[in-house]
């Protein structure tokens, strides 16, 4: 058996560079597969996690809901679960020493079309002009959560039949004021706010100025500097809802460039949460959720809106401006006739985009 002639020096270097290739190309290939397999898991986990949130958070009706109206809600809501439908998102603060004043300092309404995975976002100002069904005269959007929810603790204390919370009134306000059906609702309160960002390390945000305020009634101390900062929990909520400061009106913040931080923050929280990072800390994410929000959407609604985490994203999540502006004369936030009846016509469409969609091919 002839054996093979020996390698030359060049020959040999050669060779060696080849194998060197090929080890380092097994462990890129090594690389890649650990790295696949880690995010195929966290993905797992995340939707384990997510299944075990969503059945627990569907079982746990909202306090602020009497049980008639949870019954009502669930007969209302279609069996089509891909159906666009609207939902009111209203941030509540039940801290202590918050004062017990019930107004919301966050409300939103939502059009989700879970076919399309799309989200639009229209902001609600606090101090809007409103006519709320059963109360006489105009009052400002953020009082209807505390009117219900005060009529609501009187019947509880005088063991009488339960017949409205804040969150009812609430959705016959919006439903009344943008002329759609606003059956659905979110609830959240501030702690779940705070315990929610601090659960995905916080959040990047690029801060256009500095916040500086004192209440001393309700515990409110914002300190907040100027310029791009990763801000926790505690300081997200803070720069969401300062409003007023110290250092006069100069520096205070209107409730257009609130609702603008409001919607700036969903998106970066959003942001956070399809990073692997964020799939990681999903497990604490949705604990916080679970301790801290209520709603009365379906298991197979909340189900029908995550059915692949991959298409979840900021592209998803457009605003529909309201053009508000404040009153001085009425001391009432104010949309422009005009523009109101744009954005009931805008909403009504989204709606109702997929039946007309299906009319038009016909």
């Amino acid at each position: 058996m002839e054996k093979n002639p020996p390698l030359s020096r060049k020959d040999k270097a050669n060779q060696i560079k080849r194998n060197k290739k090929k080890r380092t190309l097994r462990i890129v290939l090594l690389f890649l597969l650990m790295s696949l397999l880690c995010m195929v898991s966290i993905v797992g986990y995340a939707y384990i996690s997510l299944d075990k949130a969503l059945n627990k958070i569907a079982s746990s009706p909202s306090k602020a809901v009497s049980a008639a109206e949870t019954k009502a809600e669930v007969d209302e809501h279609p069996e089509d679960t891909q159906k666009p439908f609207a939902v009111a998102i209203i941030g509540t603060d039940n801290r202590p020493g918050s004062g017990g004043t019930l107004n919301t300092d966050v409300l939103m309404v939502a059009v989700v079309d879970p076919s399309k995975h799309d989200v639009h976002l229209l902001s609600i100002p606090r101090d809007t002009k409103v006519k709320i069904p059963g109360y006489s005269g105009y009052r400002k959007a953020n009082s209807a959560y505390a009117l219900g929810e005060t009529k609501r603790i009187q019947q509880e204390k005088a063991k009488k039949e339960v017949t409205t919370s804040g969150v009812s009134v609430v959705r016959d306000m919006l439903s009344d004021y943008l002329e759609i059906p606003v059956r659905s609702y979110v609830t959240i309160d501030f702690k779940g706010f705070e315990a929610v960002v601090d659960a995905v390390g916080g959040l990047k945000i690029n801060v256009q100025k500095s916040m500086i305020y004192d209440s001393y009634a309700d515990g409110t101390h914002i300190r907040i500097s100027k310029g791009e900062q990763v801000l926790d929990g505690k300081n997200t909520l803070d720069y969401v809802r300062h409003r007023l400061d110290n250092r006069g009106v100069n520096y205070q913040s209107s409730d257009f460039e609130r609702n603008e931080r409001q919607q700036e923050v969903i998106k970066a929280l959003v942001s956070k949460l399809i990073t692997i990072e964020g799939m990681k800390n999903l497990p604490n994410v949705l604990e916080a959720v679970v301790e801290h929000t209520s709603t009365n959407l379906t298991r197979e609604q909340m189900g029908a809106l995550i059915p692949d985490l991959k298409t979840i994203s900021n592209e998803r999540i457009s605003t529909i401006a309201n053009q508000a502006y404040w009153d001085s004369k009425q001391s009432f936030t104010v949309i422009p006739e005009e523009r109101l009846n744009e954005i009931r016509a805008e909403l009504k469409e989204l709606l109702e985009g997929r039946e007309l969609e299906k009319q038009e091919q016909e």
